[in-house]
């Protein structure tokens, strides 16, 4: 009666993988020591907003994306991971961060959601969960184009009964490394506060340049994001597109943006832009960046914290 009253709560509530391009190999990766945002379910398929599609890129470029997938089911309810796959294809990214992912959830099939969509990419992967019982998993995952070296799921403070993380991946980009953060962090303002000064502390220890990227559930001007690092700088700030909302909060069309993209001072930002996959409630948000900034013009993310 216990098991099924467990697996009841996780129906209803909002390890890690690597891979080679053939063999996967199960690393358990648990945390180290909420319910979404309202969905909106009737909004029009949109095109790309803003920027353009990476077909013809130069090498020293790299497009990374956040997506936060709505556990792989559509504005409908329906499970739709396939075609989830496909759509995450066609955005070209090469690292990717995803949030609200499940692994082995009976809302969603009991499938390995990260396992699935890097498979279907041909991509490395590592999972981080915020919530594990009895071998039922959700939580945040990163999918890379480039090996994974290392890997890290930190637990943030908070008050909620739904755990958040910080989810890390040190990437070897074809021999300049990178290192790749995300994060969904919590409903409650004062829980969202200790939740970046707890991923401030973590990243300003970093030795590479970095990229956090997630669903923060708010806005860029909250009191609370001002507390987030000047070492972080949002590239939708940098490139002065940031009127590109990623989410509808009781609304028809877009009219928030809690989904961001930070660099460090050293990544050179090039592009932002987002995309409806028609699918997730949130929009996928892509970056075009450089790590070798001395390789590319683009702008660079020096003058700090572009929230404020």
């Amino acid at each position: 009666m216990l098991f099924f009253l467990i697996l009841l709560i996780l129906m209803t509530i909002g390890g890690s993988y690597q891979k080679t391009k053939f063999v996967y190999e199960y690393i358990e990766q648990p945390l180290i020591e909420e319910v979404p945002l309202s969905r909106t379910l009737e909004r029009p398929k949109l095109e790309v907003i803003s920027g353009e599609t990476n077909a013809h890129k130069p090498a020293d470029e790299l497009i990374v994306m956040t997506f936060n997938i709505c556990h792989g089911v559509n504005r409908e309810g329906e499970e739709s991971l396939d075609l989830l796959s496909d759509v995450i294809r066609d955005t070209g990214a090469q690292i990717i961060a995803l949030q609200e992912v499940d692994s082995f959830m009976p809302r969603s099939g009991f499938k390995d959601q990260a396992r699935i969509i890097a498979e279907s990419l041909g991509y490395y992967y590592v999972f981080g969960e915020t919530i594990s019982i009895l071998g039922v998993k959700y939580g945040n995952a990163i999918l890379s184009q480039f090996p994974i070296l290392e890997h890290e799921n930190i637990k943030l403070p908070g008050s909620h009964i739904e755990t958040r993380g910080l989810l890390s991946a040190v990437i070897d980009i074809e021999g300049d490394m990178c290192e790749v953060y995300t994060t969904h962090l919590g409903l409650n303002a004062r829980d969202r506060e200790q939740q970046i000064r707890a991923i401030n502390s973590r990243i300003e220890e970093s030795i590479y340049p970095f990229i956090l990227m997630g669903d923060f559930n708010g806005q860029p001007l909250n009191e609370e994001m001002k507390e987030l690092s000047p070492v972080l700088s949002d590239i939708a700030a940098v490139t002065q597109t940031e009127s590109l909302n990623t989410f509808a909060y009781y609304s028809d069309y877009p009219n928030t943006r809690i989904d961001r993209i930070y660099v460090s001072n050293n990544i050179g930002v090039i592009r932002h832009y987002v995309k409806d996959s028609g699918i997730s409630d949130h929009l996928m948000v892509l970056g075009v960046v450089s790590i070798n900034i001395g390789l590319k013009g683009g702008l660079i993310a020096s003058t700090g914290n572009n929230n404020r």
